[in-house]
């Protein structure tokens, strides 16, 4: 470890190291002149040390996260993201990344692996005008622990035959496998966006997981074994917008009558954040997705800024029907919201206006799902 130490620590001598000292006298120790891993204090001076050197050069702390480390001058543009020892570099100047290997590996003794191909569990694939983002070794491996390389592919990532509840079927001997497989898909999930729903929904059943559940993770690795290698591809294009899609399920849940919803972003056209969760069954809960992915976007949006200029706002026609109507029943001032009876999916919505807001208002009203 390259961290200093500020404090006055000691250790045992380590076995293999001989020493002398006389026998009627207290053994020997030693005195620690550097950080060593382990120490509680090893992760922060380490840390310490590398952004003392980054900012020495020029470089400074991200408003998005300590770890993303930023230089922005007339002619370049360089990025540093920073995962404990593992250092990504991201440059539109040669000349500067050049001399900035040439700083680390004279303060740290760095090895240079050049190109990224696989950092922290993604694979990064360098095509022509493209780059692909996956995770295919991590699948093949998975595949090959819960014994479904050679399973027959799935089209869709769960049965829409079998709904699934809390006590459906009977309950597994041993939980584990079931809990390390939803651990390691939600991983997979950091390329995989068409598995986010279900991994969510599986996620539901980790305390007392039943048989039909694992069987319901294990069609979810048939539906990966059809196409190992996908993930996302990035454009090298100079478009940097941002766009939100938001939706719910309003009370779609079998067993629970809860909401699911979900929203997606995408930078360029190339997905880069994305969520499901389970809410409650109110108009504010569907009044909380829409804050909720507005958030998200606008943190996305500012980390966005320093990158480029063309920056989108959330277009309404990327909203669900619901959502619309939320959004308009906010721009006309109304504060009347209570629980909606499960009786909006039943109306028959067409283009949303003012006008036409405050008539749906007045059916839910009339309906019992809005009050003063």
């Amino acid at each position: 470890m390259h961290g200093d130490l500020f404090e006055e620590l000691y250790m045992k001598v380590p076995l293999g190291l001989i020493v002398s000292s006389s026998s009627s006298g207290p053994p020997f120790i030693c005195k620690l002149k550097k950080s060593l891993y382990d120490l509680k204090q090893a992760s922060w001076q380490w840390f310490a040390k590398l952004s003392h050197a980054l900012i020495f050069r020029g470089y400074s702390f991200s408003l998005n996260g300590y770890s993303l480390f930023t230089k922005f001058t007339s002619s370049s543009t360089i990025l540093i993201d920073v995962y404990v020892d593992d250092i990504l570099l991201v440059r539109n100047d040669d000349s500067e990344l050049t001399s900035l290997k040439a700083f680390l590996d004279q303060q740290f003794k760095i090895k240079d692996l050049e190109v990224v191909h696989y950092f922290l569990g993604l694979e990064v694939s360098h095509l022509l005008h493209v780059q692909l983002v996956n995770q295919h070794k991590y699948l093949k491996e998975l595949l090959s622990v819960f014994h479904c390389s050679s399973a027959s592919p799935v089209v869709t990532p769960l049965d829409l035959s079998v709904k699934l509840t809390p006590t459906y079927g009977d309950a597994l001997v041993d939980p584990s496998p079931y809990r390390r497989l939803i651990g390691k898909l939600n991983f997979l999930q950091h390329t995989r966006h068409d598995i986010s729903f279900s991994v969510q929904h599986l996620s539901q059943f980790l305390n007392t997981p039943r048989i039909a559940h694992m069987h319901a993770a294990l069609h979810v690795l048939r539906y990966l074994v059809k196409d190992p290698g996908r993930g996302i591809f990035f454009n090298r294009t100079q478009d940097f917008s941002l766009q939100a899609f938001s939706n719910s399920d309003w009370a779609g849940g079998p067993s629970s009558r809860k909401s699911v919803s979900g929203y997606l972003v995408t930078l360029g056209g190339s997905p880069v954040c994305w969520k499901f969760s389970e809410e409650g069954g109110t108009f504010g809960d569907i009044q909380s997705t829409v804050v909720r992915t507005q958030i998200d976007y606008l943190l996305l949006r500012r980390c966005n800024r320093g990158l480029c200029t063309d920056c989108k706002v959330i277009p309404s026609e990327n909203l669900s029907t619901q959502h619309r109507l939320l959004v308009m029943d906010l721009e006309i001032g109304r504060k009347r919201k209570k629980r909606i009876e499960f009786g909006l999916p039943k109306i028959k919505w067409g283009a949303l206006t003012k006008n036409t807001t405050r008539v749906l208002v007045e059916k839910l009203e009339a309906m019992g799902g809005m009050e003063e």
